[in-house]
């Protein structure tokens, strides 16, 4: 299976090529963020769209979620997979 493998610092990313690419429902990569409602602002800027929440432990104000004492965004990729936004 072809992949790539990104290194930062002490972080590795594998990116690999997938058949069902875009049907899971779940997160699939966070990215961990010192500020959620900035990044989230900063990333409307030139159109990324966030998931809306309307009800349960997810529901978000202007496309951030608290839960406790985290705060998450979601976004979609191009293939439709969940990717989440996080307080670090």
């Amino acid at each position: 299976m072809p992949y790539a493998r990104f290194r930062s610092g002490n972080t590795c990313l594998n990116v690999y090529q997938s058949g069902t690419a875009g049907q899971t429902k779940h997160t699939l990569v966070s990215f961990a963020v010192d500020d959620v409602r900035r990044t989230v602002a900063d990333l409307r800027q030139p159109g990324v769209e966030f998931q809306e929440y309307d009800s349960g432990p997810f529901a978000t104000d202007g496309g951030v979620a608290t839960i406790d004492d985290t705060q998450a965004a979601w976004i979609n990729d191009p293939d439709g997979n969940v990717l989440e936004i996080v307080g670090a």
